[in-house]
């Protein structure tokens, strides 16, 4: 009797219509499943003595569900229902889920308490496709669990353990991902516990990642974002660097070791004329501990520093410096001190005022022109920084600080008030900065200005500059600065004027073509009634022309002091060159002034490349030049396979 009222059951839901219905398209027998959905169906073969229904000629199941979005849908050819008198077991072969914008096809399915089992799966989403070894459906939060899962985007690949799809992110545990989308041989891979895909902003946050590169593991920061924005600024812990004393200079910077510990390491004087000379720092930043330990470019250092915070403006600061070398006139230093700091906001308008106050008792010593100088100071330092931005007539500040010390060993003091009025302002196209440096001091410390010594300061500084379009296609430039020092007349070998620089630009746009010239002077050492090495004086004028990866430019310089001749006549070009899947941009620039003054030779001022390497793993740009003293390297990385 109660098999011939369950068929009876059945035969009566046969021909219900479902609002909302996604199943458009099947047929309209309907089968509501307790605990599930409902289910269409075209045929239907029932076997009362075991109480199994098996549907088919297309099946389709919903959710038991009023709302204007269905959650899921199944589809099936064929469906084996079980159980009709309790909660309804499901199985089917090469189904397909569809959750939102996902589908989800499996080649097995079974029904469980909780939702769907489903075997040997296949995802896919926009751009987004993968596979999974099993998945389970959750009816109730409506989150899918992934199982040794593999999934592949137009800019990630992840494989992990398991994954939790959400609406908006896939949570990966145990995971390896990379940038390399191509199928095997990948340049890199980066291992972590953790990994979230956010389907959103396309952003894979990695937590805890190691870099696999080259057999080579190197770990990464405990959060690290992926993202089209953040591999474009990403900095390669490597540098290249020039200056006259040192030359040429590779290592890498903050490369890290561990949670806090980070390793700068490379070699110095790599190009002829200048000695090899090391470097290897290892930096240690934890709970408020940071020491810094090795071999600096200059020589050993060691440095330690721990700041304990006694509360929201009051610090504690107990710090040693070890910096053997001629630089830093062999410094060693042990110091323990109190720091307080308060911010008082919106005094009168939109000012600011920062109240600081530091006190220190040290124990130091230097070797000075070979006299070796030590003992304890003691240090009171007094600061206040009143900021009033944002006003009608510009920005202006003034920082007022003052020192005083005292060296018990020699029974000196010496103070130190410093004054920095400074104002700055955009009026339209003008932009305007004004500002004074004003020291007072008796320079009375034993120890160099490498420590602390003082020394009187009287410095303005003003600049201008005017930019903005003058017609279709032209854009100008017009710029004046100056530095003057009031206090040169206290050092026979410096000059009152550091700089008087005017200059003029333009960029005039003709199509495919940028025509840009340039005019700069410089007349600071000409106002000078003393020659200082380090002030200049000369007239610089020159035109750029370029295009689409292209440019040819020359210029000329003429030195305005004693010597008055032609030092720059410069000829310098760059060209692009396509080969497959590279692209270079070599840059060359020759110096003619020798060769016209005097009949010497040609010299080389500048040389670069711009390198450019598409493949699957993304775009890996690389730019070297080295340009008269100025030496320029960088390595971005965009993401997207070729």
């Amino acid at each position: 009797m109660r098999r011939f009222f369950l068929l009876l059951f059945l035969l009566v839901l046969l021909g219900t219509s479902w609002a909302q219905n996604p199943c458009e398209g099947f047929n309209a027998n309907t089968l509501e499943l307790s605990g599930i959905g409902i289910t269409y169906f075209g045929d239907l073969s029932f076997d009362s003595a075991t109480g199994r229904a098996e549907l088919f000629n297309g099946v389709c199941v919903v959710p038991q569900a009023d709302e204007d979005v269905v959650a899921w849908v199944l589809e099936a050819d064929a469906l084996l229902v079980t159980d009709l008198s309790g909660r309804p077991n499901l199985e089917a072969s090469e189904v397909s889920l569809t959750l939102g914008d996902w589908v989800i096809d499996a080649l097995k399915l079974n029904s469980s308490a909780a939702g769907f089992e489903l075997e040997q799966v296949l995802l896919n989403s926009g751009d987004i496709s993968g596979t999974a070894d099993t998945a389970s459906y959750d009816l109730q939060n409506g989150d899918l669990l992934l199982d040794i899962v593999s999934v592949k985007s137009s800019n990630y690949r992840i494989n992990g353990a398991t994954a939790l799809l959400t609406a908006n992110a896939l949570l990966f545990e145990d995971a390896i991902a990379t940038t390399c989308v191509c199928e095997g041989g990948e340049l890199y891979v980066v291992s972590t516990p953790a990994a979230v895909f956010d389907l959103l902003s396309n952003n894979l946050l990695i937590r805890d990642g190691v870099l696999k590169i080259g057999g080579i593991d190197i770990a990464l920061a405990s959060e690290l974002k992926l993202s089209e924005e953040t591999l474009s600024d990403f900095s390669f812990p490597l540098s290249l660097s020039y200056d006259e004393d040192n030359g040429t200079t590779l290592q890498t910077i903050g490369l890290r070791l561990g949670e806090g510990v980070l390793l700068d390491a490379g070699v110095a004087g790599l190009d002829a004329g200048h000695d090899l000379n090391g470097i290897f720092l290892l930096r240690i930043r934890q709970d408020g501990v940071s020491a810094t330990l090795g071999k600096a470019l200059q020589g050993p250092q060691f440095d330690f520093r721990k700041v304990e915070n006694l509360n929201s403006w009051l610090k504690a600061i107990f710090e040693i410096r070890n910096r053997n070398w001629a630089e830093q006139d062999f410094l060693h230093e042990g110091s323990l001190g109190l720091a307080a700091e308060s911010k008082l906001d919106k005094l009168f308008f939109q000012d600011s005022l920062t109240l600081r106050a530091e006190l220190t008792a040290a124990a130091a010593s230097q070797i000075i022109d070979d006299t070796p100088v030590s003992g304890p100071r003691l240090v009171g330092l007094g600061e206040l920084d009143y900021r009033l931005p944002n006003t009608p007539l510009g920005d202006f500040r003034l920082k007022n600080t003052g020192t005083l010390s005292y060296y018990p060993s020699a029974d000196i003091w010496q103070y130190g008030l410093r004054l920095i009025p400074s104002w700055k302002a955009s009026l339209g196209p003008l932009n305007t900065s004004i500002s004074y440096d004003r020291r007072w001091t008796n320079s009375a410390s034993p120890f160099s200005t490498k420590l602390d010594r003082l020394e009187p300061l009287s410095v303005l500084s003003a600049a201008a500059d005017l930019e903005g379009v003058l017609a279709t296609g032209v854009f100008g430039r017009a710029a004046v600065s100056a530095r003057y020092d009031f206090l040169s007349d206290i050092d026979p070998e410096r000059g009152a004027f550091e700089t008087l620089q005017f200059q003029l630009s333009a960029d005039v746009n003709l199509g495919d073509v940028t025509v840009s010239p340039l005019f700069e002077l410089e007349l600071a050492e000409l106002l000078n009634s003393t020659l200082d090495d380090d002030v200049e004086a000369y007239a610089l004028a020159g035109i750029d022309v370029s295009g689409d990866g292209w440019l040819l430019g020359v210029s000329g310089r003429y030195d305005l002091r004693e010597t008055r001749q032609l030092d720059l006549l410069e000829l310098r070009t760059r060209f692009p060159i396509n080969i497959s899947e590279v692209s270079l941009n070599p840059f060359i620039a020759l110096d003619f002034a020798d060769l016209v003054t005097v009949s010497g030779p040609v010299e080389l001022s500048g040389y670069g490349l711009d390198l450019q390497w598409r493949s699957c793993c993304g775009t890996l740009n690389f730019a070297y030049q080295q340009y008269r003293e100025d030496l320029r390297a960088s390595v971005s990385f965009e993401l997207g396979g070729r």
